[in-house]
């Protein structure tokens, strides 16, 4: 989920390995940026054109993805002839705690869960 708002953008499920990794560093301007890799990212929406520019993927083109809901950058789509996936900033992502099964201890002993 985006660590911004708290709106969904993916799940762990999609995670995915690329290049041989699920995760990537990059320099980006006197930083380092830490990507997750993931097949999909419905919480995400594409902004600005494709760029086929500088990526850090070689034979990807980009596409800078924001939070559907509150519109920070969440990361990037990459896309080549053959493939696409998602690589998401991991600061800007946090994964969702579950919830607590309050109903289950409130009715013990009446079957209910």
């Amino acid at each position: 989920m985006c660590a911004y708002c708290g709106h969904f953008v993916t799940k762990v499920a999609e995670k995915i390995e690329v290049r041989g990794r699920h995760n990537h560093d990059f320099p980006y301007y006197g930083h380092i940026v830490r990507l997750g890799c993931y097949r999909n990212a419905p919480g995400c929406m594409g902004i600005e054109r494709v760029s086929n520019g500088y990526s850090w993927f070689r034979g990807y083109s980009w596409q800078i993805q924001l939070c559907r809901n509150c519109n920070i950058q969440l990361g990037w789509k990459y896309m080549s002839q053959d493939d696409s996936f998602y690589g998401l900033v991991f600061k800007m992502l946090r994964e969702e705690k579950p919830e607590e099964d309050n109903d289950a201890n409130d009715n013990e002993g009446d079957g209910h869960k």
